[in-house]
């Protein structure tokens, strides 16, 4: 996961929020969803 958020982190303006109930990481641009990142057990 670490390679993927690096990635989408580098994109001007990119945000990431973990909604409350979700076992994923969305990152955003813009407030819009450009990727769900779904977390591995142990991290």
């Amino acid at each position: 996961m670490n390679a993927t958020r690096a990635y989408c982190l580098s994109k001007r303006k990119a945000t990431e929020d973990s909604p409350d109930g979700w076992s994923a990481t969305c990152m955003r641009l813009n407030n819009k969803v450009f990727a769900i990142v779904n977390h591995e057990e142990g991290e």
